[in-house]
This record gives structure tokens, C-alpha cells and sequence, in this order.
């Protein structure tokens, strides 16, 4: 390759990056964008009126750092940190680059007084062992920065950081982490020992099916393996279920449906168990109130029902889980869920190819209050051992019924 050649190449491809970087957006679009976005929020987020934000901050402090913008991923993630002000899981951008927070992370904190308590890990899901015992510890740095710091100055600007549930979901959503950026914490153990954890060395399990199923102890085990969006899941359980119809009982873990679902998935699946048609969620928006029915199923399973849910319990596993409980026709075991509120419906830009979900109705329990509040009344404690506790106290829930 001859020195003309290189030198050639060499110019077009610095000019190539230096076009890419300096390539000004259209401020013009930003603000438009900016416009629709924000009137959207304003009548069709049906929690807008709800959150502890303040919202003349909100457009006060985004329409200022416009100008600022200087390409796509600075927009992107000016959008992304908007509607980050909401501490909504439910919503988000439908996109990311790498700069952007995950949605979750494999463990999840609580908010303690002024300390930030280890509550749960994935179990079910996490594929290796460590030696830590993550179960309530305190997280006391994030990548070496004391983690109140990095609370304080997670990049949003108008909502109220000294609101506990606030500072939960910024807690978690820095756990989350960006994609670009390392995640190690510096915790504190229950007993006292200080240990460092990197929480991209948790491998977790790649399921290959829609769902599972075993037998246990005389009980059949089905397992939705986050599936619940996609068609073949009622196929699959239906089959699933007639090789466990003579079963003493029946457990559905819903604890790996952390990305939701849709409910031509869920009714059906909750069909099975039910003898006659009966309302099994409601909604509400800001005029109306609706019911959402099951109707019987083939094969119908009529022996004891348990459903196991955690904190990767999400949006429609949520409400297939609070239906069960609703109808009386299953008993739910575990932890307190994703706590995603409300459905969601996805909403473009007029110059941006990528747009966002946001929840514009509220989804409701039967007995009336919101989804979100549902918590088991069969609660698991969860501990840093590898048994399982969640399938532990399905089992004994099952044959309990059999004793009286």
C-alpha cells in the first residue's frame, strides 16, 4: 500500500470523526420534541400530578440545557434523564446508548434512615455462587464514591432526593448502572466485614424455553421464563399443564417476568383455573373504569394453586399474580414485586427516530387499589443460602392444605 494511499486514507478518515463530531443537531427539533414530550406528560401520564417533582422546575431547568445539546446521544440522554425525574420504571425511553442506565440491576436496596440496605438478589436467576453475604448489608461506596455522594448527583434536578422512595429508586437505578461504566460496591456486612462486590461478575441464567416444568414432592412447578409478551407461552403452558393434571398442587413462578407482558398472554394463562368467567383486574383513567374478565380454560386444574413472586416480578406478572390473589382462585408467596404501576403505551418524536412508554391508565386490584400496593400475603425472608425458600414455602403451603 503505497504512502499516497495511506495518507489519503488517513485525511478521510479524520475527517470522517471530526464531521461526526462537531455535525451540529437542530436545536429547533430538540425543542420541539421537547414540547411534545413534555405536553404528553401533562395529559396522558396518568401519574403526573402524583409524583413528588417539581414540574415548574422540570421545564424551567430541561428547555435551559437545550442549546447546550451538541449531538443524538447528548439528546438521547437528555430525554432519558427527563423522564427519570418521575422515578418511574414504567417510564422510559424505548432506546439507549451506552452512556444510559439499565433498567435493573440483579439485586435490589432499600432505603434505611440514612443507610442503604441489601434487600434482595435474583436467586432464582443468578447461575454463580459467591462466598459474600449480600442479605442486609449496607452499600457504603459505588466504583469507590461514597454512596450518598453518588445519590446526590445522579444527573436529575427537580425531583425531591429526601423523599425515601425517591432515593430507593435512585439507589437501584444506580445499581442498574450504565453500560459503559463499571459496578462495584464497597459494602458492609450484616456481621460487619467490609467486602467489595462487582456486580458484573453475577452471571445470570439464559433460559431457552418460554417455560419450565418439574415435579416436586408430589407438586408440579411451572416457570415463566420472562415470557409472558410472547405468543407460544400459552401453548407451552397448556401442554406443560396436562403432563401435570394428577399433581397434589400447582406452583407458577413468576419470579423471572421482570420485562412484563401482555394480558392476551396472562388471561389465558389464568383460564385454566377458573370454572367460570370472572373479572380478574381492573383500570382507571381520569374519566372512566373498566374490568378486565378471564374466562375457563381447557385443561382446567382445580387441586391447590401457589404463585411465587419477588422483586423481578414485573408490570404483567404483577397483575397475573394480584388477579390470582383477587379471584381467590391461588395463594402468592414471596416479596414485595417490581412495583411497576399502571399499562403502558408507547409514544414517538416527531424528529427523533426513537420515542418512549409512558403508563396512561392505572391498573387496579379487584378489590380497587392500585397493583402496585399488592404484596403476598404469604411472605418469604429471604437469606444468603442457596436453598430455594420461595419453592420451600409453596411446598408446605400445598401439603399444609392436605392436613386439614
Amino acid at each position: 500500500m503505497n504512502k499516497l494511499f495511506l495518507s489519503i486514507l488517513f485525511s478521510l478518515s479524520i475527517t470522517q470523526i471530526t464531521f461526526s463530531q462537531t455535525n451540529p443537531i437542530d436545536i429547533n427539533k430538540v425543542k420541539q420534541d421537547f414540547e411534545k414530550i413534555t405536553s404528553e406528560l401533562e395529559t396522558n401520564y396518568v401519574y403526573y400530578n402524583k409524583k413528588d417533582v417539581d414540574l415548574d422546575c422540570l421545564k424551567k431547568h430541561y428547555n435551559s440545557k437545550i442549546d447546550g445539546l451538541k449531538n443524538k446521544s447528548e439528546v438521547l440522554l437528555f430525554f432519558e434523564y427527563l423522564l427519570d425525574e418521575f422515578y418511574d420504571s414504567h417510564l422510559h425511553l424505548n432506546t439507549n446508548n451506552k452512556h444510559s442506565f439499565r433498567l435493573y440491576s440483579p439485586i435490589y436496596v432499600s432505603t434505611e434512615g440514612d443507610k442503604t440496605v441489601i434487600s434482595s438478589f435474583w436467586k432464582s436467576q443468578i447461575e454463580n455462587e459467591f462466598k459474600i453475604n449480600l442479605i442486609n448489608a449496607e452499600v457504603l461506596k459505588f466504583n469507590g464514591i461514597d454512596f450518598n455522594e453518588v445519590i446526590e448527583n445522579f444527573p436529575t434536578h427537580c425531583q425531591n432526593k429526601n423523599n425515601n422512595e425517591i432515593r430507593t429508586w435512585l439507589s437501584n437505578k444506580i445499581l442498574a448502572g450504565r453500560y459503559n461504566e463499571p459496578r462495584i460496591i464497597t459494602i458492609k456486612t450484616a456481621s460487619g466485614e467490609i467486602e467489595t462486590f462487582d456486580l458484573d461478575k453475577i452471571i445470570l441464567k439464559k433460559e431457552k424455553n418460554v417455560v419450565t416444568s418439574y415435579i416436586q414432592d408430589s407438586i408440579g412447578i411451572i416457570c415463566i421464563n420472562n415470557s409472558l409478551g410472547r405468543i407460544k407461552t400459552k401453548r407451552k403452558f397448556r401442554r406443560a399443564l396436562k403432563k401435570l393434571k394428577n399433581t397434589k398442587g400447582l406452583i407458577i413462578d413468576l419470579r423471572n417476568t421482570v420485562d412484563g407482558g401482555s394480558t392476551n398472554i396472562a388471561n389465558p394463562i389464568a383460564g385454566h383455573f377458573t370454572n367460570k368467567k370472572q373479572i380478574f383486574q381492573k383500570y382507571k383513567n381520569q374519566n372512566t373504569q373498566f374490568v378486565d374478565y378471564i374466562k375457563p380454560k381447557k385443561p382446567y386444574y382445580s387441586n391447590p394453586l401457589i404463585v411465587l413472586v419477588g422483586r423481578w416480578t414485573g408490570s404483567m406478572g404483577e397483575g397475573l399474580a394480584s388477579g390470582f390473589d383477587g379471584t381467590g382462585i391461588g395463594k402468592v408467596v414471596g416479596t414485595e414485586m417490581l412495583k411497576l404501576a399502571g399499562a403502558t403505551k408507547s409514544y414517538s418524536f416527531k424528529n427523533f427516530n426513537f420515542g418512549y412508554q409512558m403508563p396512561y391508565i392505572e391498573v387496579l386490584h379487584k378489590d380497587g387499589y392500585p397493583r402496585e400496593q399488592f404484596v403476598p400475603e404469604h411472605k418469604v425472608l429471604l437469606d444468603d443460602s442457596t436453598k430455594d425458600e420461595f419453592i420451600s414455602k409453596g411446598i408446605k403451603i400445598v401439603n399444609e392444605f392436605y392436613k386439614k
